[in-house]
C-alpha cells in the first residue's frame, strides 16, 4: 500500500518534479543525520530554553522550516533550543506562533526579548 501510494506520489506532477531534499521535506521524512545533529547541537549550546532558561523537555527548533528550505535541516545556523513545558511551552509559543502549521521568521528575536524581560 505505502509503496503504490508513493509510485502515485512521485508520478504526480508537481511532486515528481521535486529533488530529493524537496521530496523528503514535503513528506516529513527526517535526514538520517537529523537525530545526530540535534544532540550534537544541544551538547555545543546552552542547554535551555532560549526563551524562558528552563532545562526541561527541550526541542530544537528550525527557524526556517524543512518542508520550506529541506537543505537547511542540518545547519546549525537554523536551529534554536525551545521548551516544551506544560505551563509555558515556548516552542509552540515563540516557534509555531501557537499554531502548528506557523513558523515565526522572528524566533530567535523573540526569545531573546522575552529572556530578557524575566532575568
Amino acid at each position: 500500500m505505502i509503496k503504490k501510494l508513493w509510485n502515485w506520489l512521485t508520478s504526480t506532477p508537481g511532486v515528481s518534479s521535486m529533488s530529493v531534499q524537496e521530496r523528503n521535506a514535503f513528506f516529513c521524512i527526517r535526514s538520517s543525520k537529523w537525530k545526530k545533529t540535534r544532540d550534537t547541537f544541544l551538547e555545543n549550546n546552552e542547554s535551555c530554553c532560549a526563551a524562558c532558561g528552563s532545562t526541561e523537555n527541550l526541542a530544537v527548533h528550525h527557524i526556517v522550516p524543512v518542508h520550506i528550505n529541506g537543505d537547511m535541516e542540518l545547519d546549525e545556523n537554523n536551529l534554536i533550543v525551545l521548551c516544551c513545558n506544560k505551563t509555558l511551552n515556548c516552542h509552540f509559543l515563540f516557534g509555531h506562533l501557537l499554531n502548528w502549521t506557523k513558523s515565526n521568521p522572528d524566533v530567535v528575536k523573540d526569545a531573546k526579548i522575552w529572556r530578557e524581560k524575566l532575568t
